[in-house]
């Protein structure tokens, strides 16, 4: 193996990435290969936005009561 730079200093190899491939095993098969689920991803999809929602609820009660509190009230 080539020695390359590295910030470290002349000589030491760079460290490898270990890239592997991600996909998920599909519940039923289908006829063309395709491992989307519509029903998997529409549950993904609900919870992610529900999620998404709660923290927009709790961030917007936060700056709620801080405006109550610049204003003194």
């Amino acid at each position: 193996m080539m020695s390359q730079l590295s910030p470290s200093g002349v000589g030491k190899p760079l460290p490898q990435m270990q890239i592997s491939a991600k996909y998920s095993i599909p519940y039923q098969n289908s006829k063309n290969g395709n491992t989307v689920e519509l029903g998997v991803e529409q549950a993904k999809f609900t919870q992610n936005n529900m999620d998404f929602q709660t923290s927009l609820t709790f961030l917007n009660m936060k700056f709620s009561g801080l405006a109550k509190v610049i204003e003194g009230r």
